[in-house]
């Protein structure tokens, strides 16, 4: 079903910066470069397994305010029977791939250079933007500030409330839950807890079916992703990774240039303009 487009309060679509950061192992980085895709995980089996249940959370919240003073009358209903289904509102896998606007933050090595080999990728906002942003999907800044959190969420069920109205002369459960269900999805996957706030974290938004997800080993068990492909350039010249960040190592010189002539390789021409940089945080500060 194709819905009108939504303003989603303070979720406000806002242009990322040039460059965006993944920050990972060095198995990740050969993985990445030689498979020339990333993992976009199921937002249920992300690290954090409380990221989904916070945007529930606080939706609750919202619902219970909504109910005391609905904005439409006659609504409490539909804001009833949402309350009782909000745990089942996910029916469609969303998947993630998580980036920050920072590529050399202490914290983040502090948690991917445990063994000295870390790797922060710096990717194109511009690649990932034009083959895979369509309307509620694409690259979007994670919310870290309850009030705004509140806002988008009670915005969001206005705003559907609204629509619900001018598409029935009288409330139809099933379409304002349906209707909710897929934009709630597109908003969940932003909402993080305040703590997380220096990671100033960007996520790619990918829509998936459970047909075409794929599973790899975690540490307790299997974890369903979406494979994002980095061979999909529009055109010769547009670059896919812009830069790369060495994480504190003891052997800087000897990381750098391995990573140099990785990027020169025949088989990775496509990194040929990619640019190498140590992060210049020493390795004991780890």
């Amino acid at each position: 079903m194709t819905l009108p487009t939504l303003t989603l309060g303070s979720l406000k679509r806002r242009p990322p910066p040039p460059t965006l950061y993944h920050y990972t192992s060095i198995e990740g980085l050969c993985g990445i470069l030689e498979k020339k895709y990333v993992w976009a995980t199921v937002i249920n089996y992300l690290n954090d397994s409380q990221e989904f249940q916070e945007a529930v959370d606080i939706l609750k919240t919202v619902i219970r305010e909504k109910k005391a003073n609905p904005p439409v009358e006659n609504y409490e209903e539909l804001y009833e029977n949402l309350e009782h289904d909000i745990e089942h509102l996910q029916e469609t896998p969303i998947c993630v791939f998580s980036l920050s606007e920072d590529g050399n933050v202490l914290s983040q090595w502090r948690g991917y250079c445990r063994e000295g080999a870390g790797y922060s990728i710096g990717f194109s906002s511009h690649f990932f933007n034009s083959n895979y942003g369509r309307t509620g999907r694409g690259l979007f800044a994670c919310e870290y500030k309850p009030e705004q959190q509140k806002l988008i969420l009670g915005t969001l069920l206005d705003e559907l409330c609204a629509i619900n109205l001018q598409l029935n002369e009288s409330p139809n459960p099933d379409l304002f839950r349906s209707m909710f269900a897929e934009r709630f999805a597109q908003v969940a996957p932003l909402i993080k807890h305040q703590k997380f706030a220096e990671e100033k974290e960007w996520r790619l938004i990918i829509e998936a079916s459970r047909d075409n997800l794929f599973y790899r080993p975690g540490h307790s068990m299997l974890m369903p992703y979406s494979r994002i492909s980095l061979r999909e350039v529009p055109f010769p010249s547009q670059s896919v990774i812009n830069e790369i960040f060495i994480g504190p190592t003891s052997h800087p010189d000897l990381a750098q240039n391995a990573l140099e002539g990785l990027c020169k390789f025949a088989e990775f021409n496509w990194l040929a303009e990619c640019e190498v940089h140590y992060c210049n945080i020493p390795y004991r500060q780890l």
